[in-house]
């Protein structure tokens, strides 16, 4: 199935383009002797319409899928005060410690006017390479991008993640995968790059809502994966208490996330 296929099936079979084809079709059918099946889809139209715009929601959604890889700390990655010796897995010596950065592309921003109309990083894919740029400077370790460009644009999105890793946050980039189309591609032409330099233990930088399905491509690809999440789905002062059930556009883009998250994550399990 082509990537263009895929996310026009997405926008059509997604929130919040579904909830509005079922309830043209219960309009439609409140023409017909089918007046219950018709008040009964507009009535489900409406209602998953204002769950899924709610904070309460979205949120639940996002927890789902962040709750199993937490943030990393100063701890987890073995870095010492400046005063004390640092530990072997700061700059990924011995077997059991991480031996590079993986950064997975997040999307892009096409035509930006603000530079020229030349495409450049997406905010997702900025959030994962600030964060993938906070690592390598607390590790040393070397950073590998990966994105291609699955509706055949002129620049992939891994070399728009190499020129601002290395414009805009001064880090070097040692391995660039622009092939990949999907996240399980991103995966295995990863594996085959680290492979060359031995590279069997990796920091998987992405989304935290991202990072289960990411964590399990990556694992199956033989892959050691320390999992280094970023961008945390945390609600706001105006998401929580009595607002949590006020339906907002901001839910509904993060309940949107959530489900294309959780339908992608049971699509590679059922594929796998």
């Amino acid at each position: 199935m082509s990537v263009l296929l895929t996310r026009t099936l997405e926008i059509i079979l997604f929130p919040p383009a579904i909830n509005f084809i079922i309830l043209a079709v219960g309009f439609i059918l409140l023409l017909s002797k089918w007046r219950k099946t018709a008040v009964t889809l507009i009535a489900f139209s409406f209602g998953t319409f204002y769950l899924i715009s709610t904070p309460w929601v979205a949120y639940t959604f996002m927890n789902i899928l962040q709750h199993s890889h937490p943030a990393l700390t100063l701890a987890d990655l073995q870095h010492n005060n400046a005063a004390a010796p640092a530990h072997p897995c700061v700059r990924g010596i011995g077997a059991s410690c991480p031996a590079a950065i993986v950064i997975l592309g997040g999307g892009r921003k096409s035509r930006a006017p603000e530079y020229s109309g030349a495409d450049t990083v997406s905010k997702f894919t900025l959030e994962r390479v600030r964060y993938g740029a906070y690592l390598h400077r607390l590790t040393g370790l070397p950073v590998l991008v990966t994105g291609g460009a699955p509706l055949n644009e002129a620049i992939p999105e891994a070399h728009l993640m190499k020129a601002t890793l290395e414009n805009d946050f001064r880090i070097p980039v040692q391995w660039v995968e622009s092939k990949s189309h999907t996240t399980r591609e991103n995966a295995i032409f990863s594996q085959a790059l680290l492979a060359k330099a031995n590279i069997q233990h990796i920091y998987l930088v992405t989304h935290a809502w991202h990072m289960p399905r990411s964590v399990d491509v990556f694992t199956n690809t033989g892959l050691k994966v320390t999992a280094a999440p970023t961008a945390f789905a945390i609600p706001s002062t105006l998401e929580i208490g009595g607002y949590m059930w006020l339906p907002t556009a901001h839910a509904l883009n993060t309940s949107s996330w959530a489900l294309h998250e959780i339908v992608g994550r049971i699509w590679y399990e059922v594929t796998d």
